[in-house]
């Protein structure tokens, strides 16, 4: 399956309002920087994003 998400600020600013622009393989962070800000909340579907 392929996920085509928008590539300019103003495209990906649109995106956002309905759908997470971001392909979660595609994201990296640093893992203590998720523990400072106590990891993941309980929000379904919506954890990454919030996140």
């Amino acid at each position: 399956m392929e996920k085509i998400v928008p590539e300019y600020s103003e495209e990906i600013n649109e995106y956002l309002k309905k759908r997470n622009p971001m392909n979660h393989p595609t994201v990296i962070y640093k893992r203590n920087k998720v523990f400072e800000v106590k990891g993941y909340e309980d929000y379904q579907y919506f954890e990454d994003y919030y996140l």
